[in-house]
């Protein structure tokens, strides 16, 4: 499994206590670089100690997720789009 995390990023909202705690612990075990968000700064610092691939932010992602839901962000896509020089490459 370690493989697969190897390096990669992951960004987990509630990371400072419960689920979101314990799953970005087990990512970073896993080799995976993790980026934990919440409102509890103390919670999210006492998360960061216990591995040295997990940092935190805290912020309220709530406003977010709830644009993210809505019918307003229909033209939120993920599509990527390879920038490569454009008219002059």
């Amino acid at each position: 499994m370690s493989a697969k995390f190897n390096d990669k990023v992951a960004l987990v909202t509630g990371g400072g206590s419960g689920i979101g705690r314990t799953i970005a612990k087990h990512l970073a075990v896993h080799g995976c670089y993790v980026v934990i968000l919440g409102r509890n700064i103390d919670a999210l610092k006492e998360s960061a100690k216990q591995n040295s691939r997990i940092a935190y932010i805290a912020e309220d992602v709530a406003y977010v997720v709830s644009f993210l839901a809505s019918e307003e962000a229909s033209f939120v896509t993920g599509s990527d789009y390879a920038v490569d020089g454009g008219f002059a490459a």
